[in-house]
Order: structure tokens, then sequence, then C-alpha cells
């Protein structure tokens, strides 16, 4: 459960349902290669936190620029010993005229060793002093040198985006012309290669967030976001050459969150993977995955012999597909020992699915970021309740079959004159017929594994509830739902697809105890 405030009211008989996306159609590549150069700068400056993506100075700094020292506590002097821990971006050494211009302009200049293309720019000056540049002009560049776009910008922002759409750009430059005061440097925090998209409930038709996982690591989910957007201007078509297809990237990031009432919850960082629209659509479709998802195209090879701990091998795979993902992982867990043969041809996804399954757990991205290993079979406190007048109608319960043997293939891939291993878990009675579940991980150590797949097998009963939706909750939490008979029971949530329409509704599905 998302921590809430306790004024919070998921199910208030009236509630305002708001929905807040920001996608950021940037250049996914260009503030990591992007070399930045200064035609001056002052003792102040940092030129690389222009493209850092941090787009705040650490604070209010002083300078002996005129009328610009207020002696009220609210301006900090700067101190050079403690500058690269601050965040400045780029001072000019010059300073403007009484009329706000320069004599001889400043320049920020970028370049890359590859084509770049943007969908627009944003320059972020000194938020925090409130300064910027009122007049400066860009100019975009190719490989040769050819001008591809200029654009004298009059600005009256700190914050100031710049619908200049270009393709296959090599060099940019900003050349500022005119502080929006008399005697000003030019302050930089951050240059953007892209624009920020906002979708809210004026141009959202419709939008669904679905997480899920699986308590026994039969797979491993990706958390996505469907985004359906107005495209009357049809700017989302694909014939459209003025569109923005061009500037689509995959992994470009969406930030999403739901407003119930006066509160916001984030619902977490999705990065886009497709959009899609007819030629005459009104509407375009957008969709979203977390990282989870990037992991399903890097082949994972690192099978051998031998064994390793469950957090060695994560950290591992990860490092192999290149992913700088945050980990959360009981000491106890990543200490658990686990073999490394896995399967040649399997994905990293796959991977981190088997690895955790082998050391009798399972593992789910959360809305931070954070790939999160936990025992899904050790739960059993309840978070919630999920009653009657907060659904559509009655839950729907379904009792699976029941499973009183689990037998556990272990392929030696790497073994030679090895057969594989076959681990066998029963409760079966006598006289009872066997009713047997397969399950393969060549990652699993011994026939533990065989025996804890088969307590999952004891929780038969699964529910489905479409219910009003609280955004806070999330998958692995276990709430309390009531039946029609007056009952209730403890229910681990194994998926939440909350569907937005200008209200809020969920489809929450779970298993029993």
């Amino acid at each position: 459960m998302i921590p809430m405030p306790e004024t919070y009211l998921p199910y208030a008989d009236i509630r305002r349902c708001g929905l807040q996306v920001t996608f950021e159609m940037v250049d996914v590549d260009a503030a990591e290669t992007a070399e930045a150069a200064v035609s001056d700068a002052c003792e102040m400056a940092q030129i690389t936190q222009t493209h850092d993506r941090t787009e705040h100075p650490s604070c209010r700094y002083a300078s002996l620029e005129q009328d610009y020292w207020r002696l009220d506590g609210s301006f900090l002097l700067p101190e050079q010993e403690k500058l690269p821990s601050q965040q400045t971006g780029w001072w000019s050494d010059r300073i403007s005229r009484a009329d706000g211009v320069f004599d001889t302009p400043p320049v920020l200049r970028f370049s890359w060793n590859a084509d770049q293309s943007s969908a627009g720019f944003t320059v972020c000056f000194d938020t925090a002093g409130e300064q910027y540049v009122s007049r400066f002009r860009l100019r975009a560049y190719d490989a040769d040198g050819v001008l591809l776009k200029d654009v004298l910008v009059e600005n009256a922002a700190v914050r100031c985006e710049l619908d200049a759409p270009v393709e296959h750009y090599r060099t940019v430059t900003l050349e500022f012309l005119r502080t929006h005061e008399p005697f000003r440097r030019v302050r930089v925090t951050e240059v953007i290669f892209g624009l920020i998209k906002r979708f809210t409930q004026e141009n959202t038709v419709s939008a669904t967030l679905d997480y899920s996982f699986s308590p026994i690591g039969e797979n491993l989910p990706t958390n996505e976001l469907t985004l359906t957007i107005d495209n009357s201007d049809a700017s989302w078509n694909m014939a459209n050459p003025k569109g923005v297809y061009a500037y689509l990237q995959q992994t470009q990031p969406l930030d999403v969150s739901l407003t119930i009432g006066e509160d916001r919850v984030y619902m977490g960082r999705f990065y886009f993977t497709t959009a899609s629209a007819e030629d005459n659509a009104m509407t375009a479709k957008i969709t979203a995955n977390d990282r989870v998802y990037w992991l399903d195209s890097i082949k994972c090879r690192l099978g051998s012999t031998g064994t390793w701990t469950l957090d060695q091998a994560v950290r591992t795979v990860l490092e192999t597909a290149g992913m700088d993902i945050p980990l959360s992982m009981p000491v106890e867990l990543g200490e658990r020992v686990v073999r490394r043969a896995l399967p040649k041809d399997c994905s990293c996804r796959d991977a981190l699915r088997l690895l955790a399954q082998a050391a009798q757990c399972t593992c789910r991205m959360d809305r931070n970021g954070t790939l999160i290993f936990f025992d899904a079979l050790q739960l059993d406190t309840a978070s919630g309740l999920l009653d009657l007048n907060r659904m559509e109608e009655s839950p729907r319960m379904k009792v699976a079959s029941e499973i009183n043997t689990v037998e556990l293939t272990v392929p030696n891939e790497y073994e030679e004159d090895t057969d594989e291993t076959v681990y066998t878990a029963s409760d079966r009675r006598e006289g009872e017929p066997v009713q047997t579940a397969e399950y393969e991980n060549a990652a699993a150590a011994d026939d533990a594994l065989a025996g804890w797949l088969l307590r999952f097998h004891k929780r038969r009963l699964s529910y489905t509830v479409t219910e009003r939706g609280d955004p806070a909750k999330e998958p692995a939490d276990i709430v309390s739902v009531s039946d029609s008979y007056g009952g209730r029971q403890g229910v681990l949530i194994t998926r939440l697809k909350f569907n937005y329409d200008g209200g809020l509704s969920c489809e929450t599905e779970g298993c029993g105890f």
C-alpha cells in the first residue's frame, strides 16, 4: 500500500478523480552524449551541468550584479570548495548593459558524434533567482555544418519550451541576446533536447494502468500504461509530415499520477513502447511499460556449472543487461543458493524469474522503479477492507482443481553425461488420484522448491472484483474482501487494472488463503 495522509478518502461518496501524465518527448541519448562548450564563463559556472537532467539550481546564489543581492537571508554566498556538490549550471562572465543587451552575446554550444532528433528544446534558466534571458537565438546544424533550424526566441519565463522540431542535427548553439533585467549574467541550469507533453483529463479520453505479479514466479509481468488521447489536430497521425512520430523513441519516460479529491497518488514511471492512430482518427493510443519490458529483448547467456547466491545472480543479470535497476531484497533471500545453470537461450527477464523462483520467492517492479524480491507465501497481514458498497457487483469466485503433486524438472545443459533431475513433492492421500502440476527450473538447487510450489497450490480460491478503485493499493497487498453472505476472506492481490475515463474503476484479482 502506498503511504497516504490520514485525510485520504479513496472511497468517498462523492469523489473527484483527476489524471496527470508527463511525457518526456526527449531524445533519449542526447543528454548523455552531448559535449558542451561556452564562449565565456564565470568561476561559478559548471558547464557539464547544463545537460545532466537537473532543471533547478541548489539555491538562490548571491553575486555582485547590480541590485541583485538582497540582504534578507534569501541569498546564499557561493563557496568554491563546495561547488562540485551544488547545482549551478552555466553562468556567463559577461554582464548585460542597462538595456539588458550584451555587447558581445554569450554562446552555449552542444555537439554530438551521432545524429540527434528532437521535437523541440527546453531551456531552463535560474528558477531559484527568477533570472532568465528574454531574447535568444537557437540554431541547429547537421554533420556538414548545414543550417537546419534558426529560431529567434522572445521569452518571458524561467523555463522556455521551444516548439522547434528538427531532425538529424549534430550541433546546437544558443546565442543569448538580452536579459529580462539589466546588468545580469546569463544563467542556464539545464537544456533539454525535447519537449515535455502533458496530458490531463482535458485532453485524455481514457487511461488504463495494469499492474500484476506472479506469487510463485510463473512469469515476470511488466506494468503497463495505455493512454488514449485527443488527436483532433492529427499530430499523432503517422502520415502527417509535421506530426510527432519522427521524434518518438522507445524508453522516453512517462510519469503518471491520479488525483482523488485533494490527494495525488503517484502511479509510477513508464517508458514509451508504441503509438498508433488512424489517418482520420480523432484519438491516438500510447502504450508504455516499466523497465522489466526491456529485459525481454536482452539475451542472458550467463549459464554455467556451479552455484551462486540469489543476490549475486540478480546483480550479474542486471549488469549484463546494462540496466541500473535498484533492488530491494531481504538479506535472508539474497543469501539463498541457486544454480548457475540458466537456459542457454533465455532472456534477462526470464532469468530473473527463474532465479527468484529457484530461491523460493518472486519479484515485481514497484512504482518507484525498484525490483522487489519477496516470498508471497509468507504474506499474511491484511492492509485494507474491500466491502460490497465499493464494488460494482459481488465478487466472482473460482475454485481451481486440487493439486496434490508437484513435479519439478531441473535440466542439466552444462554437465556432460548427466541426465535431468526430477524432484517430486506430494501430499496425496491414499486412494486419491494423482493431480500433478509440472514445473521446470534449471536454477533450482534442491527439492525444496517443489514443496514450496505445492504449498501455493493449496490456495485454490481466486477472486475477481470490479470496484471503485483505490490507486494507493498495490499488487501483493492483502485485503479483506466481503461477500454477499456476510463473510470476509483475506485475498492476496495479484493484479490491479485501473481504468480512468473521467471517473476511476479497478478490476482487482487475487488468491485467497
